[in-house]
């Protein structure tokens, strides 16, 4: 489904499954995502500020300067998302072993306490 720039501020899309969905600089504010399906989702520059990803499964999902702040990231499985230039560094419930199984770049920004892997320095 492409819901490109789709506005779904304060939404409830707990377990949704929006796998492989494309929302590309949707408005995803405060929205309720727990449990939610976002399995290669394309996220790019997506406002997620302050949405509960609690338990979220967003494996393979392109995050690509996404915006984080205050977002709930507990739970939230993230093995091969793609961070890149992301704004983690208002995150919460972020962990260093959701960063390693996480890929990014050196300009995504992460929680004071979380390194980035070596691999993404380069």
């Amino acid at each position: 489904m492409d819901l490109t720039r789709a506005n779904l501020t304060g939404a409830n899309l707990v377990q949704a499954n929006m796998s492989e969905a494309v929302l590309a600089r949707a408005d995803l504010n405060d929205a309720h995502l727990g449990g939610a399906d976002l399995n290669d989702a394309h996220l790019g520059r997506a406002d997620l500020n302050e949405a509960n990803l609690t338990g979220a499964d967003l494996v393979g999902a392109s995050m690509r300067r996404a915006f984080l702040a205050r977002t709930d990231l507990r739970e939230t499985y993230l093995s091969a998302a793609d961070l890149s230039g992301a704004d983690l560094s208002e995150t919460s419930g972020l962990t260093q072993s959701q960063i390693e199984s996480a890929r990014g770049d050196k300009n995504t920004k992460l929680p004071p306490g979380l390194k980035p892997p070596p691999d993404w320095l380069k």
